[in-house]
């Protein structure tokens, strides 16, 4: 892991966000095969509009901070056809799946005005970055923000 140790306080529901971190840590660990790692770090970072426009939501987030979740493994990696289906509820490239993981994944990201980006190609793993706008005028670690 690699947390930055000053990460800002974003209003959202904690609950939703372990749910985030959870899907993705364990989509990561399933496309390791043998060895490998997931990893997770955490940034604060300034974004402008722009950077977002290739996102998957209706509309881009503001200029503004955000706090960067990212979730990286050192997997298979995602062929490009499969990476266009990979938000979409239902699909699954596990046997057993269910294919809700990154469905809900996205939904929660989309309620808390966020931003998601994936980068994969076979054979190189694949890196998820979730933006989630800085909280403003909040106290820090309030029982509303996920910072703490």
């Amino acid at each position: 892991m690699d947390l930055f140790n000053r990460v800002p306080p974003v209003i959202g529901d904690r609950s939703q966000m372990r749910q985030v971190i959870m899907n993705l840590v364990l989509n990561g660990a399933e496309a390791i095969d043998g060895s490998g790692e997931v990893e997770i770090s955490t940034d604060y970072v300034f974004r402008k509009r722009e950077h977002f426009r290739d996102n998957l939501l209706e509309e881009s987030p503001d200029d503004g901070d955000y706090l960067l979740l990212k979730v990286r493994d050192t997997g298979a990696g995602i062929d490009p056809e499969t990476l266009t289906r990979i938000f979409d509820p239902f699909f699954s490239t596990k046997k057993t799946g269910r294919g809700l993981g990154l469905a809900a994944v996205l939904g929660i990201i989309r309620g808390h005005s966020g931003a998601i980006e994936v980068q994969s190609e076979p054979g190189t793993g694949t890196e998820f970055s979730i933006y989630l706008q800085a909280a403003r005028n909040e106290p820090s670690w309030e029982e509303n923000s996920c910072g703490g």
